[in-house]
């Protein structure tokens, strides 16, 4: 237009914040240090997010409304995220889009970036150039002055952008939402609770995992029996050595007791909670 424009806020980092907080009612959890750019599809990692999805609805109590980009949605389809979520969009659908405003648990699962041709590419058309500094990636990615402002407003701004769609409509007297966010494209001035995940996902075919609990129902009277390891890998297609090694998984994660005795001083497994194990994968978070 022939002039320059000049951006004056009209908060400060702090009110931002506490805009988020008080006024929207959100609740921002943030799930890993990983930048997951899932926006081509590549980086989408369905084995390890879907467990993370099942574990947050079984936490909170609620189903969870899940953004994500369009071919990270293709490929949790095909893993069960639609059992698992209320509904989903991606975040090229979210303009104008109300769908999340009284849905009061969310989940960011990675973020839209678009690729460093789009950045370097709006930073030429801004008059500017913007090219990735070699060995930078991730939240340390950079693009120079310029080209770092187009990169927050592309894609960490559209993290925050997609947050902000959750409980958006007061009902009931209740508003807001709690927003787990799977990805560490946030702004800088985003202050959210850390409660990072490790995940042991129990999707994969070669893993077995799910084969030897599956096993250990088909046992009679499993929840107040006792058994080996032995009867066990008799059930399933894994070697003995791999049904031990889950077994004695279970039991670290709580699921299974144990204790060693009897002829040979074999390994002998009972239940604890084996009827309140997940799934798709055991998830902690930190505290």
């Amino acid at each position: 237009m022939g002039d320059e424009i000049e951006r004056i806020p009209l908060l400060d980092d702090g009110q931002k914040q506490s805009y988020l907080e008080d006024v929207l009612g959100l609740e921002i959890v943030q799930t890993t240090e990983n930048w997951n750019a899932y926006q081509g599809g590549e980086g989408v990692s369905p084995t390890v997010d879907i467990p993370v999805v099942e574990k947050i609805g079984e936490l909170e109590g609620r189903t969870p409304g899940v953004i994500t980009s369009k071919k990270g949605l293709n490929q949790y389809d095909n893993h069960g995220l639609d059992a698992l979520a209320s509904k989903t969009e991606n975040y090229g659908n979210l303009k104008g889009s109300n769908a999340f405003g009284t849905t009061r648990l969310g989940i960011i699962l990675g973020n839209p970036h678009p690729g460093d041709d789009v950045i370097e590419k709006w930073s030429a058309l801004a008059g500017h150039s913007a090219e990735r500094r070699e060995g930078t990636e991730g939240k340390s990615t950079d693009y120079g002055f310029f080209g770092n402002s187009v990169m927050e407003a592309l894609v960490q701004n559209e993290v925050l952008q997609a947050v902000m769609r959750f409980g958006r409509e007061e009902r009931h007297g209740e508003k807001g939402a709690t927003v787990y966010v799977h990805t560490s494209a946030l702004p800088e001035w985003v202050e959210p609770e850390k409660r990072l995940v490790s995940v042991d996902s129990w999707m994969t075919q070669k893993d077995g995992m799910r084969k030897v609990i599956e096993a250990i129902y088909a046992l009679d009277d499993w929840p107040t029996r006792e058994w080996k390891v032995g009867d066990i890998a008799d059930r399933v297609a894994i070697s003995d050595r791999y049904a031990r090694k889950h077994l004695k998984t279970l039991v670290k994660q709580g699921y299974l007791d144990s204790w060693q005795g009897g002829r040979g001083n074999a390994l002998h497994f009972s239940n604890v909670c084996l009827d309140e194990a997940p799934k798709y994968g055991h998830v902690e978070f930190s505290e």
